[in-house]
């Protein structure tokens, strides 16, 4: 039996792991609407890739801390599609800093982006999901939502909401027939945060090779954590 294609739908996709896993779902001919909140910067980095695959790439305006740019984005997806057959809620800020040199705006970016964006992606795109009569959803979360760390209040707390959210999620949505899955990542070599790239950095297509295993697997199962770590050092 031919491998279904899919609507997929990747919300951080201007770049890093959002980006790497657009290209890996094009690759494998699905349609993707990418949220993004920069459609100019997405278009003009699609343009310089020499492969992005035969599926189709259309970029959306959104910002995931914005109910109404959510709202949006769901009624533009709704005005083309019938279902949505996978949800992937990339979308992550971080901005480190002691709780002692933290701006309250950066906490409240931090977890609106990681968190409620999230949150409001999955609520508002529920009816889509739920059409699909087969979905997934794929929230890209991270080792710090485990292990905390300092200067990374913000982000530590929105990554253990988001696992929180996650397990709930899995319940709640099992009977609709929409597998919930967390990736849980290590550093990967996407400069996050300003991060340099180290040489034990797990590459990103790591992650995207992952949620493809997650989506074409065997629905009678689901994977619940997909932890991800680098081969040489513990992060």
């Amino acid at each position: 039996m031919p491998r279904s294609l899919k609507t997929c739908v990747v919300t951080g996709a201007t770049k890093g792991l959002g980006l790497e896993i657009v290209l890996r779902l094009s690759r494998e001919a699905h349609r993707i609407y990418a949220l993004v909140r920069d459609t100019e910067a997405l278009a003009k980095t699609l343009s310089t890739i020499r492969d992005c695959g035969p599926g189709e790439i259309i970029p959306i305006q959104c910002d995931v801390r914005d109910p109404s740019s959510v709202a949006s984005s769901v009624a533009y997806v709704a005005s083309r599609e019938t279902a949505v057959d996978l949800l992937v809620n990339n979308a992550g800020v971080a901005i480190p800093s002691l709780l002692s040199t933290m701006r309250i705006e950066d906490w409240v970016n931090t977890i609106n982006t990681n968190l409620t964006g999230a949150f409001l992606c999955c609520r508002l795109f529920l009816d889509l999901l739920r059409a699909s009569q087969g979905a997934d959803i794929i929230n890209v979360s991270s080792r710090s939502g485990r292990n905390p760390a300092p200067k990374l209040a913000a982000y530590c707390a929105s990554k253990f909401g988001l696992n929180g959210l996650t397990e709930v999620l899995q319940i709640e949505l099992m009977e609709y027939g929409i597998r919930v899955t967390s990736i849980v990542p290590g550093r990967c070599a996407t400069t996050f945060a300003d991060e340099p790239i180290e040489s034990w950095h797990i590459p990103a297509s790591a992650v995207s090779d992952a949620i493809v295993n997650v989506i074409e697997s065997d629905r009678r199962a689901f994977w619940g954590t997909l932890e991800i770590r680098p081969v040489h050092r513990s992060a």
